[in-house]
């Protein structure tokens, strides 16, 4: 789980925000979008982690609001 976290805060940390040359929080709607995030091996042990419809949703839109959307410029 370690390394989970590690390789995580390489691609984005919030803690690090201003300081971090490239971050990916771009790319956080999308993980979350296709299902990728939460990781399945991590939802099997934390069930309610598990997000509703509903609230996979909002939480899309948040990030989004938060970070911005992947090739939004394009």
């Amino acid at each position: 789980m370690q390394s989970d976290i590690e390789d995580g805060r390489e691609h984005l940390n919030i803690s690090n925000w201003r300081h971090q040359r490239h971050n990916h929080g771009d790319e956080s709607s999308a993980q979350v979008r296709s299902g990728h995030m939460p990781p399945l091996i991590y939802t099997a042990v934390h069930p309610e982690a598990r997000l509703s419809k509903k609230e996979k949703k909002e939480f899309i839109k948040g990030l989004i609001n938060t970070f911005g959307e992947e090739n939004s410029n394009l």
